[in-house]
């Protein structure tokens, strides 16, 4: 006797097996073509894949209709079963879709997540008690790889560049620029020398940064850098809402006619990973929020 296995199961189009089953039902192809309401040819069609994906004839034809072989006696015990898992299924799915709930990654820089998930996380958490946000955290170019490599599911990046596969979405503006407090060592210059916005800062003050600073303090971290800075310890690097978030009292822009970066700070997605219900509504949350 033929088996019908796991990949066979999975081969089927469950159409082409409801087709089947009206035909086992009444053993004549006519009646259940008419029964189903399709045209006899577009039933036999759907009984020949059938069979080509189970590799077993199902059918004997006769002269006056049709006999279930051995595995179509099978696949009509199981059939029905089958159908009814599908069906299951499908509804799982469909309700898991369209619940807001389950576990989703944010990607952004540390000095982003601190001044710009206030504005949105936590009426996002208490609306949606099933909905975990995870960080991840790195520069907004490492974010930018990992939201379009599926790593993400959002990121909150500052001046993305255009890809094909993401859209994006401006939440505010910023600006990179110099700042320092009243007490001030102005030879001292603090920085994360990795940034774009500091090597592009750098470079425009050309060979006056020789004859201004004499030293130099790095750091990965904006806050480190932000709090070094209000204490006097140099002339910090630093974008303005970072300055600003916990410094406002202490930290002043530097100098007169310094160069400045504008940056633009964007919600980045893949437009075809974001379609049930919770990503929709951390999405919405994120663009109406107030930055």
């Amino acid at each position: 006797m033929s088996v019908i296995n796991d990949i066979d199961v999975i081969l089927m189009n469950p159409l082409d097996l409801k087709y089947f089953l009206a035909v086992s039902e009444t053993l004549n192809v006519s009646r259940a073509a008419e029964r189903l309401g399709v045209g006899q040819p577009a039933l036999s069609m759907a009984l020949k894949r059938l069979e080509t994906a189970t590799k077993s004839q199902l059918l004997i034809r006769q002269k006056t209709g049709v006999q279930l072989s051995s595995t179509g006696r099978l696949l009509a015990a199981r059939g029905r079963k089958i159908l009814e898992d599908l069906d299951q299924l499908g509804r799982a799915l469909t309700s898991s879709q369209q619940k807001i709930e389950g576990r989703y990654t944010l990607g952004c820089h540390p000095s982003v997540a601190s001044h710009m998930t206030p504005a949105f996380l936590p009426k996002l958490l208490h609306s949606h008690p099933s909905l975990e946000i995870h960080f991840a955290h790195g520069l907004s170019r490492e974010i930018l790889e990992e939201v379009i490599s599926f790593k993400v599911d959002f990121g909150i990046v500052v001046n993305p560049t255009r890809h094909p596969d993401l859209v994006i979405h401006e939440l505010t503006k910023d600006e990179v620029s110099f700042w320092a407090a009243d007490n001030a060592c102005e030879d001292v210059l603090i920085c994360d020398a990795d940034l774009n916005q500091t090597q592009d800062l750098l470079r425009r003050i050309g060979n006056h940064r020789a004859k201004i600073f004499n030293r130099f303090l790095y750091s990965k971290n904006l806050e480190v850098i932000a709090h070094l800075t209000s204490k006097g310890c140099g002339i910090g690097v630093l974008p303005g809402r970072v300055a600003n978030l916990h410094h406002s009292k202490t930290l002043k822009r530097y100098g007169t006619n310094w160069p400045s970066y504008s940056d633009r700070i964007c919600l980045v997605y893949r437009a075809d990973q974001q379609r049930t219900a919770a990503t929709k509504t951390v999405i919405e949350a994120i663009k109406s929020a107030k930055f």
